[in-house]
């Protein structure tokens, strides 16, 4: 017998609701397990996403059967486009995708690895940071 999935539904901003299907609920269980900082259904200019990871600006979209018509298709690629432009980086899974343990697997990897390449740049670019205000500072004590 098959197991069944509680699924969540979740609220959007705009008041409507969703119910995440199975493909969503299997990535949303990969990255809290993980740990990873992430928005689900999230509207990003005006373009509704299946997740948002703010650390990282990776957008992650599980496209399942309804993604397979041609229509469909074309509005994903708009949408791909549309985010790349923004500076987003966009993985699109498919339905099989999420159901491989070692894709998902791949994916986390890649997160964790960016998140953590990120991570030091921030702290290097805070670093420089104080490194110019005490630059400041002691050039603004010389001209007093």
């Amino acid at each position: 017998m098959k197991k069944k999935t509680r699924r969540h539904i979740i609220k959007r901003k705009d008041g409507s609701f969703h119910q995440e299907t199975r493909g969503e609920n299997l990535v949303r269980k990969a990255l809290e397990s993980h740990g990873i900082e992430f928005h689900q259904e999230y509207l990003i200019a005006g373009i509704p996403v299946d997740f948002y990871l703010p650390a990282v600006q990776i957008v992650i979209e599980v496209d399942g059967e309804s993604h397979l018509t041609t229509q469909r298709q074309k509005r994903d690629q708009l949408v791909t486009e549309s985010l790349t432009r923004l500076g987003y980086q966009v993985i699109r899974l498919t339905g099989n995708d999420v159901h491989s343990p070692e894709i998902i697997r791949s994916l986390l990897q890649k997160i964790i690895k960016e998140e953590r390449a990120w991570r030091k740049t921030t702290q290097r670019q805070e670093l420089k940071n104080w490194q110019l205000k005490d630059q400041l500072n002691a050039l603004y004590k010389n001209d007093s």
